[in-house]
């Protein structure tokens, strides 16, 4: 707790009776005291959080492009200018990008500078395994955190994300493990017992 505070996190100690009146699914093992919880943490839905904006830009009357690349970045008159495969040119005020790994080649383009790390070796900053289960029958609304295993919802549907730091040393963006690998049992042996 008092690392977490000092990283400015803020996180409260609560009790297991207190920790499943909130996730309801969540069974918390038997030698567990107190628990961590932060009322602030969220986790975004990426499905979800797209069909947000969407949504919002359809009733902000915004013009969304899709269906074409940017192929190039530039400025004219002091404002940025993105240029579409298709051969338009959009003046803007920003420039916001989204495209995750190719971030770095696309701004590249446009001579701003960007610090991203890439992966290099086996269990880098970079990979992690973050598995989807099948179906669970389960109501997930909220991370779950623990020594050995972290689990995520993923916006519904019961299938939530897992994840284990400790097993991240050996992600390899390279080396993708199959779902019946020993880190594919692992991860589901950890959930079984979590």
């Amino acid at each position: 707790m008092a690392r977490l505070r000092t990283l400015g996190y803020e996180a409260e100690l609560i009790t297991p009776a207190r920790a499943e009146k909130l996730a309801p699914d969540l069974v918390t093992p038997v030698d567990a005291s107190l628990i961590a919880y932060s009322a602030h943490e969220a986790h975004r839905y990426p499905q979800l959080y797209l069909a947000y904006l969407l949504r919002t830009a359809s009733h902000l009357d915004v013009q969304v492009i899709s269906n074409t690349a940017v192929q190039t970045f530039g400025t004219a008159g002091g404002r940025p200018v993105v240029r579409l495969t298709d051969g338009t040119s959009i003046v803007c005020d920003q420039v916001v990008t989204c495209v995750g790994r190719w971030t770095q080649t696309l701004l590249a383009q446009a001579h701003g500078p960007l610090s991203m790390t890439t992966f290099e070796h086996p269990g880098d900053a970079t990979v992690r395994y973050t598995p989807v289960t099948s179906p669970l029958p389960v109501s997930l609304t909220r991370l779950i955190t623990t020594s050995r295993l972290n689990v995520h919802p993923n916006g519904g549907g019961g299938r939530p994300v897992l994840q284990s730091l400790g097993l991240d040393a050996t992600a390899d963006s390279h080396d993708v493990p199959a779902t019946d690998s020993p880190v594919a049992k692992e991860l589901l042996e950890r959930l079984r017992t979590c």
